[in-house]
């Protein structure tokens, strides 16, 4: 076992937050909040990147850790001690082969298949529980199109008129990272750069786009994309039209249809299968205001990204594992990272941990969490922190 000499324990940690006071819409809030965790404990554990370009994503499945990479194709295992077991995926058109790397992955666990998302961010790719490939989208994701006829005219009244309930407006939302499979559900984030419906542009009609714009795209996992719908909008805090550095969110399906966090809002939401809102639980930390400096066009994005993330708090992963759900948050003027731990069942808030970054808790095992936390450029390697902690 390799250990960077991480361990801490935390005893009595008492929870600070309130709820958000935002307008929300008018369905139940469950939660409570100001709960004690008895103990929290944590070490860390490194495993060799050299055979990587030590850029990617990471997926937790039972005793195995994979990493994704996103600049060369393969798929790296890893145990839970830290040794490499083996690679899959090759460069090329064969079985078990992608012509381009992995961007975006899911393990659907009612499946036991993983999902990826090529790095041209055009065709899905399906794989079985040994990376035997299944299937692969018929057409890249970037050209969806639910009618054939008139193909030139249609595009062109697509570039006079958007519509937000068109599905060839929108592309992969890369800001949120992210796509998610279950019961054999494909979730894709999605965004519009319309030059007239996009997030960016107050006068071009950003509280528009805030107000009517889809959140997902909602298919069969399979090389048709069939069953397409569009899914979910954003809620009520982003009605200004003007949180576009603050824009990104992120989810888990489950049972009833998905569970959202935005990066601007203390509340986490559940949108039925057909999209509705239908309750609300978290909430907000003490040090997130959640007052934002407006921004009204993309060049002023541009400008001012880097900065607003430094210095206002905002609202990160969401991530369901073992009956708890865990939310990062980082705090304003650069406060540091903390995080949220809620029971999935009461939705009451159990936990609030200061972290050391914005960890991707990636799942659980034999009684311990596992969560990346970065890479070590230096040494080559990447480190993944285990922790537990008990609750009243």
């Amino acid at each position: 076992m390799n250990y960077s000499g991480t361990n801490c324990i935390l005893s009595a940690l008492v929870i600070m937050a309130s709820c958000s006071s935002h307008d929300m819409w008018d369905v139940p809030h469950y939660g409570s909040k100001d709960v004690q965790i008895t103990s929290f404990s944590c070490d860390t554990i490194t495993l060799d990147a050299k055979r990587t370009s030590m850029l990617g994503e990471w997926l937790m499945v039972e005793d195995r850790l994979y990493f994704f990479d996103e600049a060369i194709v393969g798929v790296k295992e890893y145990g839970l001690e830290g040794e490499f077991i083996q690679e899959y995926i090759r460069h090329g058109r064969g079985p078990g082969e992608m012509v381009s790397s992995s961007w975006a992955a899911s393990y659907d666990r009612r499946d036991s298949s993983f999902v990826l998302m090529d790095s041209g961010m055009a065709k899905i790719h399906g794989f079985d529980r040994s990376f035997k490939k299944e299937w692969e989208s018929k057409s890249a994701f970037y050209l969806l199109d639910t009618d054939s006829l008139n193909h030139e005219a249609k595009w062109r009244d697509l570039l006079t008129h958007p519509s937000p309930e068109r599905f060839e407006i929108y592309e992969y939302n890369m800001d949120c990272r992210r796509i998610a499979s279950d019961s054999g559900k494909l979730y894709i984030p999605i965004v519009s750069d319309h030059i007239k419906f996009n997030k960016y542009y107050l006068a071009a009609g950003s509280r528009t786009y805030f107000r009517e714009a889809y959140l997902f795209l909602k298919s069969n996992a399979d090389r048709e994309f069939s069953e397409l719908r569009l899914l979910g909008h954003y809620p009520p805090a982003y009605r200004k039209g003007t949180l576009s550095v603050f824009s990104e969110y992120d989810f888990y399906p489950d049972e009833g249809g998905i569970t959202v966090s935005f990066a601007a809002d203390s509340l986490i939401y559940h949108f039925n299968r057909f999209g509705d809102v239908d309750y609300t639980f978290g909430c907000g930390d003490a040090k997130i205001a959640g007052r934002y400096p407006a921004v009204r066009s993309f060049e002023a994005y541009e400008k001012e990204y880097r900065a607003q993330r430094k210095e206002y708090g905002y609202y990160g992963r969401l991530v369901r594992s073992n009956g708890n759900v865990f939310r990062t948050c980082h705090l304003d003027k650069d406060g540091g990272w903390v995080l949220q731990i809620f029971d999935d069942g009461t939705k009451d808030m159990v936990g609030y941990i200061p972290i050391g970054g914005n960890w991707e808790i990636l799942g659980y095992n034999d009684g311990l969490y596992y969560a990346y936390i970065g890479e070590n450029l230096e040494e080559e390697n990447f480190r993944i922190v285990r922790f537990k902690f008990n609750v009243i």
